[in-house]
């Protein structure tokens, strides 16, 4: 095992070590890309080559700094179906944005439809006539 640092071995550790400490948020494409497993193999196939190519301390940071990235894409709740979810999360943000009424039909329907009673008295005439006087020859149900 060597003990000295090449310059590039150096340059991915300060990259790296400012990755960490200063919390950046991840690209939409790599977070994108993580969302799907060949994604998460290529991630881990890169740490991978900085562990079999690189000073075991720069390996360390990068599995570390991989761990990060990983869980701040969200891909760390291991949701393989994610791209799925992502595309019925955006059919429901359509659907709700053609919603956005008051109230809906069956509430337009009730109000136009049936008349309002308030303290006993209707408060509204109602909008239709009921039709009791044709009952076509039907027997009547009370006595």
């Amino acid at each position: 095992m060597r003990t000295n640092l090449s310059h590039l071995e150096l340059a991915t550790c300060a990259a790296l070590i400012a990755y960490l400490v200063l919390g950046l948020p991840v690209p939409e494409v790599v977070a994108t890309m993580l969302a799907h497993p060949a994604g998460q193999f290529a991630l881990v196939a890169l740490v991978g080559g900085v562990a079999y190519a690189a000073h075991p301390g720069v390996a360390v940071l990068a599995a570390v700094a991989a761990a990060q990235v990983w869980t701040r894409s969200g891909a760390g709740a291991w949701t393989w179906g994610s791209d799925a979810d992502r595309a019925s999360q955006r059919r429901e943000a359509d659907i709700h944005a053609f919603n956005q009424f008051p109230y809906t039909l069956e509430q337009e329907m009730v109000a136009l439809r049936a008349p309002l009673v308030g303290a006993g008295m209707p408060v509204t005439t109602p909008t239709y006539k009921p039709v009791l006087d044709t009952l076509h020859d039907a027997t009547p149900v009370s006595t």
